[in-house]
Order: structure tokens, then sequence, then C-alpha cells
């Protein structure tokens, strides 16, 4: 199974020794299995239709994140490699209400608030993609405003701090609230510069889960996410 939207992976097709399945987004229109017509509902869950040369097949999601879509077709060309069919396919993704525990899991509390707790693992492209899912679901005009807190990036080794800044970065100005958690997220925070106070900086779990408490309201979407040493599933606990 390749990759098509990755040039890189997509090139390997030359050099397999056994047959090749690529899946992709509509852009590689030499995918084997396709997405197309990508929608988000208003809590950020993939509707699409999935394709193949010879079928098609609606299939809505009940996980979080348009990147969850390029998953389902790297799922959906193994499982037709093996015999299933596209209905067989689109089918069972639509059943699929988790991955794993403390994975992109949506909660929608007593209180109001929609929670997105991803606190099991992080890295880079991960931490964006979670942002981009939050970044989703405010887009929901119920939503009052969207508050990412963000722990350590793990295992990083001589990027971790660069990565860091990145992270912060990207999110300050695509959500309305960064809260970032513990000294070795410190970098979050400094890539997110001043911003108005748009990032905030807590020393560990207890002082954020004061100030979510103080803060968070009716209406606002949350995400908390990290690797698993920073145990932010602490703090998505407290705010269930």
């Amino acid at each position: 199974m390749l990759n098509a939207d990755d040039e890189r992976v997509a090139a390997m097709a030359k050099v397999a020794p056994g047959r090749v399945l690529t899946f992709g987004s509509d852009e590689a229109k030499e995918a084997d299995v396709c997405v197309q017509n990508l929608e988000l509902d208003r809590l950020g869950r993939p509707r699409f239709t999935l394709a193949t040369a010879e079928a098609s097949a609606d299939v809505v999601m009940q996980v979080v994140g348009a990147h969850q879509a390029t998953n389902a077709a790297a799922a959906a060309a193994a499982a037709l490699a093996v015999g299933l069919t596209l209905g067989e396919v689109a089918a069972a993704l639509g059943r699929i209400e988790s991955l794993s525990k403390w994975r992109m899991e949506l909660h929608e509390t007593a209180d109001g608030v929609v929670l997105l707790n991803d606190s099991y693992n992080a890295n880079p492209e991960s931490m964006r993609a979670a942002i981009d899912a939050l970044v989703s679901i405010g887009v929901d005009p119920a939503v009052r405003r969207t508050v990412a807190v963000l722990g350590e990036m793990r295992e990083l080794g001589v990027d971790s701090e660069s990565a860091h800044r990145e992270i912060g970065a990207y999110a300050v100005g695509r959500v309305d609230q960064l809260l970032v958690v513990g000294a070795g997220a410190r970098g979050i925070h400094a890539g997110a510069g001043d911003g108005g106070g748009q990032s905030v900086f807590v020393d560990d779990n207890a002082a954020a889960i004061t100030w979510l408490r103080g803060q968070v309201r009716k209406g606002d979407a949350v995400l908390v996410k990290a690797s698993r040493g920073a145990r932010l599933d602490e703090v998505s606990s407290a705010l269930q």
C-alpha cells in the first residue's frame, strides 16, 4: 500500500517486488483508492466518497479529523486487496467509533464543552492534524472559542526545540486560545510569541486543570494533546 499523495512514497512502486495498490486524495488522480468530495460535520468528522476505477461508495465516519479520510483510504486499499467489496469496506469504516484509548476521543461534557482528547501520543505531524481538527470544529457557529491544550512531544532528539517552536507558530492564529503545559513544551509557548496573550504557559497538569476550570465555558471546544509521558489524560479526565 503506497500513499499516492507523497511523491517519494509513490515512487517506491517502481521497485516494489509484489503487487502495489495506491491510495490518496482526489488530487492523486492515479490512486487506486481515492477520497473524493471530502466534507466535515460540525464535530470535525469526515464524510466522503471512496472511489476506485470500478465503483464508488459513500463513507460517513465517527472519528474526528480530515486526516482520517486518508487513513480510511489506506485501510480500504488493504481490505480490497484481500477480497472485501467496496460496499463492505465503506460500511465497516462507518462503524468505527474509536481508534484506541486517548486517540482523538470526542466527548461532549455535561457542561456543554466539546472535548477532543488526543493525549496518547504526539509528533509534529499529528499535532498539526489535531489542531486542524479543532479548527474544523470551531467553524460551527455554536462553538464559542477553540482552546488547544498542548504538552511535550517526546523523543524528537536534536530537533525537539525547533519542532516545539514550529507547533506554537502553527497554532497561534488558528486557535482562539493556546495553553502550553510543562517545561518540556515551553518551546510551543515561545513559538507562539506574544500573540496578545493568546498563549498561556503553566508548569504542570495541576496548574492546567486550575486554569481550564476557571476559563472554559459552555460552547468552548477543547483539544488536549501531548506525548503519553506528559500524562495530559489527567487534564482531559478533569474536564470530563
